[in-house]
Formats: structure tokens, C-alpha cells, sequence
């Protein structure tokens, strides 16, 4: 994982992101629906050094997807659900 990008969807607070920045990846961008989410992850990415290393975007992936950049992760967590 060392050096490897990451792509968040649905990341909300951006838990998984801060844990992969910490574990070794070189940047990751968070794709969120929510604006509050967005504005707390913002806040973390800060609080943890990790602003530099953080694209946090702002609304539906699938709308979205033909702009967001390819990484070498992809994670998703209760985005798809019931």
C-alpha cells in the first residue's frame, strides 16, 4: 500500500482515508453526498496533517465518475445497501 492512491466513495467522515494516509498511502480523494460529511472530513484531514494529501468532492459518484482521477484503491462502505 505504500505510495498507492485511494478513492473513497461514499467516505463520509473520511475514517477509512485517514487510516489508509496513516498506514502509508501517498493521497486519496473522498467522493461525498453529503455536504456535512464532507465538512467534517474536511476538519479531520486537518486535524490529522493530512489536508495536503486529501481531495474531498462534493456530491453522487455516478454523476461524477468521468471526472474523478483512477486510484490504485477503491473503497466503498455501506454505499451499496439494502
Amino acid at each position: 500500500m505504500e505510495g498507492a492512491t485511494l478513492l473513497d466513495i461514499g467516505g463520509g467522515v473520511g475514517v477509512i482515508q485517514h487510516e489508509l494516509l496513516d498506514a502509508g498511502a501517498r493521497g486519496a480523494t473522498g467522493v461525498e453526498a453529503v455536504p456535512r460529511y464532507l465538512a467534517a472530513a474536511r476538519g479531520e484531514a486537518e486535524r490529522r496533517g493530512h489536508a495536503e494529501r486529501v481531495d474531498l468532492v462534493l456530491g453522487d459518484f455516478v454523476e461524477l465518475a468521468g471526472a474523478i482521477e483512477p486510484a490504485d484503491m477503491v473503497t466503498l462502505d455501506r454505499v451499496i445497501c439494502c
